[in-house]
């Protein structure tokens, strides 16, 4: 092989380890800016609502909030802290100091004084479950009970009332825990728990509940609290639809009504305020003269009853006007049919062949 199939073969080689050098830098650059990016979001100092003051012992939050961020070993000991001289220590201490700085910031601003001077976060932890846990038995136990016996619904809403009972019962049973060992102990104990707890909600609901909860208290077998809060809630629903005021519910058909009848009222016309331009005689308008416009079917016919029923009556047996008198009281009579043909007088129900000379279709 020549020295110049060498080189070719060399510089391939170089070009191949240049590109895989290249590869491996871009993926260990890669991790270590997803590792910077998930290290920056999780060491952010976690936001602990509410702050811990004398009435409220936050353990659980904060605890959640320092296992979710790998520091929670800071407090349980489970990893020992390095040795003062050792390389990791000063790690280990900006870590450890960083915990203590998250618990402060989580406490009301009366309280951090007196926890200022506990050196590790551990100590820190140590000092304040030894200040509030040593009520968790008594007070913290004590208040959350007597808040569930006094709630009352006091007219807010069933929903309402049922998630405030539900905040409640949650707290007592962080602070005050099922202690029985057995399955079946367990299981008594929970029974007798929800039976309390059912007496408790039914007490606070309105007076307005009371025929249901009677109905419920009579059942051999007691419903749970759920099952009693779906009955409550179903009936708060009907009370809503029954106890709706009448006028509301009428309101549609009233208005419609009243409608209707000044609808009814304003086709009454008053034939004396009807003027005939083209005659200039009362009764009629000039768009409705029937000289003018032509004589309807209808005319002629009534035109013949009227020359029946009337002795010397205005018109012939043909239905022929013998001057624009006659003419004007029958455009007046037409102009006065329409009205008669929507609302009939009880007259006009008459039965057949007792015409009395009203004009009717």
């Amino acid at each position: 092989m020549s020295s110049d199939d060498d080189t070719e073969i060399s510089g391939k080689l170089e070009i191949i380890e240049n590109k895989d050098l290249r590869f491996r830098i871009a993926e260990i650059l890669r991790k270590e800016n997803h590792e910077f990016a998930r290290t920056t979001q999780f060491m952010q100092a976690p936001n602990i609502e509410p702050k811990l003051n004398e009435k409220n012992y936050w353990a659980r939050k904060v605890k959640i909030a320092l296992r979710g961020r790998g520091r929670w070993h800071h407090i349980t000991g489970v990893s020992e802290p390095p040795k003062i001289n050792e390389p990791d220590y000063y790690i280990w201490e900006k870590n450890d100091l960083q915990v203590l700085s998250w618990i402060i910031d989580s406490m009301e601003s009366d309280l951090i004084g007196q926890f200022l001077e506990y050196p590790t976060a551990r100590e820190l932890w140590e000092g304040i479950l030894e200040i509030y846990r040593s009520g968790e038995d008594a007070l913290q136990i004590y208040d959350p009970n007597i808040q569930a016996n006094r709630l009352q619904q006091e007219e807010k809403s069933i929903e309402k009332y049922y998630q405030n009972c539900q905040v409640i019962w949650r707290e007592i049973d962080r602070r005050d825990r099922n202690d029985m060992e057995t399955p079946n102990d367990i299981l008594k104990f929970n029974k007798r728990m929800q039976t309390f707890r059912l007496y408790q909600f039914l007490h606070g609901a309105d007076l307005k509940f009371d025929s249901v909860k009677r109905d419920l208290l009579k059942e051999t077998l007691l419903p749970t609290v759920e099952t009693a809060y779906s009955a409550l809630r179903r009936e708060a629903a009907r009370a809503i639809i029954v106890n709706r005021p009448a006028n509301e519910v009428g309101s549609g058909y009233a208005s419609r009504n009243q409608k209707l009848k000044i609808e009814t009222k304003s086709e009454v016309i008053d034939k004396n305020k009807l003027r005939c331009d083209h005659y200039n005689k009362i009764g009629h308008l000039q768009n409705g003269c029937f000289k003018l416009i032509g004589f309807p079917d209808w005319y002629e016919n009534n035109l013949k009853y009227q020359g029946k029923g009337k002795k010397g009556g205005a018109a012939t047996q043909t239905g022929e006007t013998t001057d624009a008198g006659d003419e004007l009281g029958f455009a007046a009579a037409a102009a006065d049919l329409e009205p008669r043909r929507r609302h009939p007088s009880p007259e006009s129900l008459a039965e057949p062949g007792s015409f009395d000379g009203t004009i009717q279709d």
